[in-house]
């Protein structure tokens, strides 16, 4: 051997699993790794090479005072741009609602309505929220099985048309898309808009950057009736052979043992519908950003090159020479 890492693990956190004293002497050879600086660090990814000079990247976030809501079907637009109200039943409502945050209301078209689909084209501005029940909102629908559940009532102004609608290539189903001003009127892109996340948005604005498409909280559904297992996918990128779903592990949420469990079913059931999935960490994000960029390209030569959205049969790929230069 040219080397050797000694160690011991103690208790569970520390990977222990037979609990009795005992030293582990791992050889090493020359590339065996890509870079064994740090050694022993490295079981924890982000502490091994501790001589690296990083940069953390920076974030503002926006208040979000903006929710762009689905058109479940043309009756609900026909409400919207006639009486000037729209329903949220109370249970299943997002939460800047009860916040009291929400100026604005916007109007995501699905597939439905026909040339228009995909789009938000009309927004305006709430004078009024109460909660009442759906009977009181819709009467002539006095025998609907949720008539006496409560909804949220929401009234605005008469509704405005953007000077470009903000679109999606793919299409979303999303209920709700709270967002920020700043990001609804200076966009055409559905995917600009979502503001939850810091780790994702910084991952999206380097996505872009270097021109990867991707669909962000992109929904998909598997298994059937009892069995059904819905997941939204941080970044659905399409590719020829197998589609890539990229997923930003926030610290706090991803290291609880039960969003671990759900996290190891998720990527089986994803892999089952032959997506395949990549995980960067907070830390990866914030000081690493190239490398996950680099990753994510490789990741895409290797799945058949990136399908274009608006020219399926065009396919492309990241020359090797923007690869790796990190």
């Amino acid at each position: 051997p040219d080397g050797f890492n000694v160690g011991f693990n103690v208790n569970k956190a520390g990977g222990q699993t037979i609990f009795h004293t005992h030293i582990h002497v791992i050889p090493r050879y020359t590339n065996d790794v890509l870079n064994p600086k740090g050694g022993v660090r490295n079981v924890i990814p982000e502490k091994g090479d501790y001589t690296k000079k990083r940069r953390k990247r920076s974030y503002k976030k926006e208040e979000n005072t903006i929710l762009v809501a689905y058109l479940r079907d043309k009756e609900a637009f026909l409400i919207a741009q006639n009486e000037h109200w729209y329903r949220i039943p109370v249970n299943s409502a997002p939460k800047i609602i009860a916040e009291g945050n929400l100026k604005y209301l916007a109007l995501y078209q699905p597939s439905i309505f026909g040339h228009e689909k995909y789009t938000i084209r009309w927004y305006a501005q709430i004078t009024k929220i109460n909660i009442v029940k759906r009977i009181d909102l819709l009467p002539h629908e006095s025998y609907h099985p949720k008539r006496n559940e409560m909804y949220y009532k929401i009234e605005f102004e008469q509704l405005e048309a953007l000077p470009e609608p903000i679109t999606s290539d793919k299409g979303h189903r999303p209920l709700f898309i709270p967002t920020s001003e700043k990001k609804f009127f200076n966009t055409t892109n559905l995917n600009d808009l979502f503001n939850d996340s810091h780790i994702e948005d910084l991952l999206w604005e380097e996505l872009k950057k270097e021109e990867i498409l991707a669909e962000r909280q992109y929904i998909v559904s598997t298994g059937k009736h009892k069995t059904a297992f819905t997941v939204f996918l941080d970044f659905a990128i399409f590719c020829k052979d197998q589609n890539i779903d990229v997923e930003c592990d926030g610290d706090s949420y991803h290291l609880a043992e039960k969003d671990v469990k759900y996290d190891k079913k998720r990527q089986n059931e994803l892999e089952s519908l032959g997506w395949s999935v990549l995980r960067f960490t907070t830390y990866q994000i914030e000081y690493e950003i190239d490398e996950c960029i680099n990753t994510i390209k490789n990741t895409i030569n290797e799945k058949g090159g990136l399908l274009e959205p608006k020219n399926p049969d065009k396919v492309r790929y990241f020359p090797k020479d923007q690869v790796g230069l990190f």
